[in-house]
């Protein structure tokens, strides 16, 4: 991923490797990584039980944890069907 396109708010693909290194201490027993994408310093993590928004802060490099359980099944709905 490109700086430029990184500025441009285009997240790009982190390799599962790269994210167990980095954040596999945040997974619960069980919990494997499916797919993760890198926005400048923000990390966005999908995993087979949630979702993990990595966010760091500044220059600090103090980090912030939110998760979404993915229980729960999603809908989506194409909008010409309605």
């Amino acid at each position: 991923m490109g700086l430029f396109s990184a500025l441009m708010g285009n997240a790009g693909v982190v390799g599962q490797d790269e994210l167990i290194r980095d954040y596999g201490k945040l997974l619960t027993e069980g919990e494997a990584i499916d797919l993760g994408f890198k926005l400048i310093r923000d990390t966005f993590i999908f995993t087979n039980k949630r979702m993990i928004l990595v966010n760091k802060q500044g220059i600090t490099g103090r980090i912030s944890v939110d998760q979404l359980q993915t229980d729960f099944a999603f809908q989506h709905r194409n909008c010409r069907d309605l």
